[in-house]
């Protein structure tokens, strides 16, 4: 069986470049099939791997830098992919990977991250430079296209919620995996019910992530806050937490120290709407309380009092109540980790995947 995997870019860090890592390292002989490729910004893991993209993006004039304003673009390049000779392709979609087009005899599989989130929901709109009209069209795009896989895998009931709605299509659920092994490992810190004296974020310091919230929130809180990430919003952060002293921007950190941060922690928070969640469930297999919005997949990883803290509302009185109920709640570590372990180790996804694709493969 011949197989390509399908990802919107290969640029950052992220979630969904550990979840193609994972995957791919299940069918390692796979192609890979992306827009835009950047070595030296995504995981070490696909270096040495067949990354295809198309070349005439990259001779697009500044395309590296603002890649963002060839966003319309991209359908057509997606659309034109060559899967000739493929049994099976995967698709990771989260903008227009879902929309490929491939043989009458080749099975394709949209593993979906989240329906297109900057064309359907404005709150959460990224590139406002691009017109409503602009933003219609691709809309209609992405669901004309939604008929193009022949199944779907939704990274959560939330997602699976929104692939009905937009789509019309049922999904099977199957949550992305933690790699449990190495937050877990013998040399880890030891679980503690209490941190040291400080609250941590990891995210992208891009505006969905509504980090802009916490470092508002915590001006006004006798608490440290550690902040790892980076993003374009990065400068516009420091400068709003500057007279504050209360917080570190950490920037990138390798995983042994970020590993270290989620140990030594009070409790990391997530003030976005969140499609998944991978830092909670990291952080909860790290046996740390995660304080949460109270919407999206994030729900589906937190406990409320027992392995987090969820808040209604994304606003600073709101946030701060969320931190203080925490500190007043014992939460049990061990609990904690245990209940995260058991869903989102690696090797349980990878057997759940392996089964999960040889039934909806078959015709």
């Amino acid at each position: 069986m011949k197989l390509a995997f399908v990802i919107d870019f290969l640029m950052q860090r992220g979630g969904a470049e550990w979840l193609l890592e994972v995957m791919h390292s299940l069918y390692p002989e796979a192609d890979i099939f992306t827009l835009l490729y950047e070595p030296g910004e995504t995981r070490a893991y696909f270096r040495d791997k067949k990354i295809i993209v198309p070349p005439l993006l990259k001779r697009l004039p500044l395309m590296k830098r603002h890649w963002r304003k060839y966003l319309p673009l991209f359908p057509f390049f997606m659309e034109r992919f060559d899967f000739r000779g493929y049994d099976v392709v995967i698709s990771l979609s989260f903008l227009f990977a879902k929309g490929i087009r491939v043989p009458p005899q080749t099975r394709h599989v949209c593993y979906c991250l989240t329906p297109m989130r900057q064309a359907w929901d404005e709150k959460q709109m990224e590139y406002r430079f691009i017109s409503r009209f602009i933003w219609g069209m691709l809309r209609r795009w992405d669901v004309e296209t939604a008929n193009r896989p022949q199944k779907y895998i939704a990274i959560s009931e939330t997602v699976a919620a929104r692939v009905k709605q937009r789509y019309k299509h049922d999904s099977t659920i199957l949550y992305p995996p933690v790699d449990t092994a190495f937050f877990t490992a013998p040399d880890s810190e030891p679980l503690t019910p209490r941190g040291k004296e400080y609250f941590l974020v990891v995210s992208r310091l891009v505006p969905y992530k509504k980090v802009d919230l916490v470092v508002e929130t915590f001006r006004n809180l006798p608490f440290n806050l550690k902040i790892v990430g980076s993003g374009r919003q990065e400068n516009k952060l420091k400068k709003i937490a500057q007279d504050s002293g209360n917080m570190e921007f950490l920037g990138e950190v390798s995983p042994e120290k970020l590993r270290s941060l989620y140990y030594n922690c009070q409790a990391v928070i997530c003030a976005q709407e969140e499609d998944f969640g991978i830092v909670a469930a990291e952080a909860q297999v790290c046996g740390k309380p995660v304080i949460a919005f109270a919407r999206g997949g994030i729900t589906e990883i937190i406990t409320d009092k027992e392995t987090g803290v969820l808040f209604r509302e994304q606003s600073t009185a709101s946030l701060s109540e969320a931190v203080h109920k925490t500190l007043a709640t014992s939460f049990n570590p061990d609990i904690i980790r245990e209940k995260s372990t058991a869903r989102f180790s690696r090797n349980q996804f990878k057997e759940k995947l392996s089964v999960l694709l040889k039934q909806l493969i078959i015709p």
